[in-house]
């Protein structure tokens, strides 16, 4: 999954993808999420956020540095 958006006034919706959070969150490396309301400039940011996701480097010890 590259990316979920959560409907907020649909309350079906909501309570389907909220319930697949924990299974997403246990199966994935890393993650990048975005909490609150998105605007003109919110496609930018989680471009820039990918970007710089793509560039950590995971290392045996709990740190990590960009490449």
């Amino acid at each position: 999954i590259s990316a979920i958006c959560i409907n907020q006034d649909d309350p079906k919706e909501r309570s389907e993808q909220v319930s697949r959070i924990g299974d997403i969150f246990s199966l994935t490396d890393r993650m990048i999420v975005w909490l609150g309301p998105g605007d003109n400039s919110s496609r930018q940011a989680l471009l820039t956020l990918g970007h710089l996701g793509s560039r950590i480097i995971m290392t045996k010890s709990p740190s990590y540095t960009l490449s």
